[in-house]
This record gives C-alpha cells, sequence and structure tokens, in this order.
C-alpha cells in the first residue's frame, strides 16, 4: 500500500558543518639596492651581489641579486651584464619578478616575468653598450649611481583552511584575523606610502599602521603633509638593523634577537614611545643579567632612569662581586661613575654587616686587589677623597684584621 507521507530526511539534523577554503601561500618581498660608482665597480669587479633580503628570514629562505659585470663603455658591444635572482637554499621555487632599474629617479631598464618561473636561477642579460647609453644624462655624462628595484613574489604550499561559518565568529577570533592581516602587510608592498631611508637601507610601511602605534610617527606625518603618493624621512639616529626590527615589532608586537639587541631596541623605543617594546626589553635585561653584562646593564639603567632593573642589577652584582670585581668593566666603572661605585661598596659592607649579626661563617670581603683600584682612582682624581677611597681603605683594613 503506498503512503503519500514524506519520509524525514536523515540529513535533517547536522551534528557538525565545516568550510574548507584552499589557496597558496604567497609572499611579496621588496629590495631597494643603490650601486654606487658603478663604472669604477666595473672596472674592479667581477661578480655584484645585493644583501639578502627579506631582512627576516621568512620561511628559511632569503633571495639575493648577482650581476656578472663587464667593462661599461659605448664600444663593449660583446660585453655582458648578467643578472641572476638566487635564493639561499638552491630549491626551486615558483616566483614572479618586477625588476627596474633607475638613473636617479628616472626608469632606464625594466624586466618583468609574467608567467611564473620554477628554477633555482632566474637570469636576464643586457648589452654593456646599451646599459651605457641608457645612462647617458641630458648633459651627455654617464651617471655613475644606479638603483635596483626588485619586486618578488614567491608562490608557497598550497593550504586548506578550515572555516567554521555556523557559528559567529567572536571578538577574540576577529581580533586574531586583524592581528594576522596586520602582521601579513609587513612583508606585502601593497598600499605603503612611506619610505624610511636608513644607513643605506630603504624600509616601506604604512603610515596608518605606524601612526595608530606611536604619537611620535602620528606628529611626523602630520607635519610633514603632502601630496606626494610616497613620503620620504631620512633617519639618521638608528642603525638599520634596529629600525627593521622595531617596524616588525610595530606590526606583529614579537621581537627576535633580543638577547643582542636588547639595549638598542629599547632606546628606538624610548624614542618612539613604544612602551610594550621597553617593558620587553627591561625584562629581557634582567632575565639575561649575569657577571659578564651586568655593568653594562647597571650603567644603562642608571642612564635611562630604569628603577627596578637597576636595583636589580645591584643587587646581583654585590652578590657576585668576587667575581666581577675582577672584570675589565667593573675597574672602569670606579674610574668614572663615583656614585655608582660607592652604592656598591655600601650594599656589600652593609651585605656583610647583616651577615656578621646573623653569625654566619661564611662573610664576603673585598680582596686586597681592590686596594690597588682605590690607588687608580686616587691617581686618576676621578672621585673625591671623602667617598670611594676611604671606603676602599676601610676594607683593607677590615681584611687585613681578619687575616
Amino acid at each position: 500500500m503506498s503512503s503519500n507521507k514524506r519520509v524525514k530526511s536523515i540529513f535533517n539534523i547536522i551534528d557538525d558543518e565545516q568550510n574548507c577554503c584552499s589557496e597558496l601561500k604567497i609572499n611579496n618581498y621588496k629590495l631597494n639596492w643603490l650601486i654606487k660608482n658603478l663604472e669604477l665597480i666595473c672596472k674592479t669587479k667581477k661578480i655584484l651581489i645585493s644583501t639578502k633580503f627579506p631582512g627576516i628570514n621568512i620561511d628559511y629562505i632569503q633571495w639575493y641579486i648577482k650581476i656578472e659585470l663587464t667593462e661599461l663603455n659605448e664600444d663593449n658591444n660583446e660585453g655582458i651584464f648578467k643578472f641572476t635572482i638566487h635564493n639561499t637554499n638552491d630549491i626551486k621555487k615558483q616566483i614572479y619578478f618586477d625588476i627596474f632599474i633607475l638613473n636617479l629617479s628616472q626608469e632606464i631598464v625594466k624586466f618583468i616575468s609574467n608567467s611564473p618561473n620554477l628554477n633555482t636561477d632566474i637570469n636576464w642579460t643586457i648589452r654593456a653598450s646599451e646599459l651605457y647609453k641608457k645612462l647617458i644624462d641630458n648633459n651627455s655624462q654617464l651617471s655613475q649611481d644606479i638603483t635596483i628595484i626588485c619586486k618578488l613574489s614567491v608562490v608557497n604550499e598550497l593550504t586548506n583552511i578550515l572555516q567554521k561559518s555556523l557559528k559567529p565568529l567572536n571578538n577574540t577570533l576577529l581580533s586574531d584575523e586583524l592581528l594576522s592581516k596586520i602582521e601579513n602587510s609587513f612583508s606585502n608592498e601593497s598600499f605603503k606610502d612611506v619610505a624610511f631611508h636608513v644607513e643605506d637601507e630603504v624600509f616601506t610601511a604604512h603610515k596608518l599602521i605606524l601612526s595608530l602605534r606611536s604619537s611620535v610617527f602620528t606628529e611626523l606625518f602630520h607635519d610633514n603633509m603632502s601630496e606626494q603618493v610616497i613620503s620620504f624621512v631620512k633617519i639618521d639616529d638608528i642603525n638599520a638593523k634596529i629600525f627593521q626590527r622595531m617596524l616588525l615589532f610595530i606590526y606583529t608586537d614579537k621581537i627576535n634577537d633580543l638577547k643582542e639587541f636588547a639595549m638598542d631596541l629599547y632606546c628606538a623605543a624610548e624614542k618612539y614611545k613604544l612602551n610594550n617594546l621597553k617593558i620587553i626589553c627591561i625584562n629581557n635585561l634582567y632575565e639575561t643579567l649575569s657577571c659578564e653584562n651586568a655593568i653594562k646593564t647597571l650603567e644603562f639603567a642608571d642612564k635611562f632612569a630604569i628603577s627596578n632593573l637597576r636595583a636589580e642589577s645591584l643587587k646581583f652584582i654585590v652578590s657576585n662581586l668576587p667575581i666581577i670585581r675582577e672584570r675589565k668593566e667593573f675597574i672602569e666603572l670606579i674610574k668614572t661613575n663615583s656614585q655608582l661605585t660607592i652604592e656598591i661598596f655600601n650594599m656589600f659592607e652593609l651585605k656583610d654587616k647583616k651577615l656578621q649579626k646573623e653569625n654566619q661563617s661564611q662573610n664576603i670581603i673585598l680582596p686586597k686587589t681592590n686596594f690597588i683600584i682605590s690607588k687608580t682612582i686616587q691617581s686618576k682624581q676621578t672621585v673625591s677623597r671623602g667617598s670611594v677611597i676611604p671606603f676602599a681603605t676601610r676594607q683593607l683594613q677590615m681584611i687585613e684584621k681578619k687575616n
């Protein structure tokens, strides 16, 4: 017997649903390479190699341009300038590239790939006589300086991204997505509207992102408003490595190589009022305190009035004085900074008195080598007789009594 009643589908209830998106990961990089005195270089060198880029090692691979040189003159029709894009891992990667050679600000040579290249080396050439003619300026003079701009798009692996669309994204997911997009924009040249010239390097960025993170950048861009698409800013008081790491932090809230650059990065963060970066640097300096760097850290904390780090550095030095007193940094501190020297000696004396009161058998005392240091201070006349020298003398007398 047939029935007109519709059978309920077994798919009416969905226990879980996932949406998947497959996409290629593409990294975009840019190199600005200024070459000065090209004609002289061609006479003295056979090969010229650019710096590696990107500056921060992304995906464990970097790129560089190699130029095989020849004599640069208008009669050299046989000579060839050979340009090569190469990666540090000698692996095949799909890449698109745009290469521009500029004479001052005028584009004279352009190489563009319209389809992806899949080789370890990407090569192109230009005859010496042709390049020579392009370098002749309006006054019939050979331009000695050129700029090579390389824009590189690297096609990486295909990734699957799961997307749960049934549930609304909460604020945390939205925040993570936004932060991820800001972080990715650091290595993407799209919409960047400011270029910083630092030493021989050029770093590009987005004014909006920098202004949101630093009031110093806000004032800088406000005071230098112009109708130019890209603004150019010269930075003279920060080196290129530090400025690049500071920019990376602004975009990502992440920082590398702190052990090596913590003090320099703190100075940059102080200038641009990046309080979070300052805190990270201070914490790193505290966590890495050692007998090798304690004096330098103390002087740094004292200079910038970082009270907590200054106090911890003093405690560390006093606790490890039998080792630190032998270091040249400590002897130099005594010669040049009487205030810090007196603080160290006073803290050491208080610690020793406390140990004596507690009737402990282990007492830390300054050995006789410090009397030699006190004589050095006296001969250099770096401190008054009413401060460090009498205390060093009392320490010597205390040692003699105990011996």
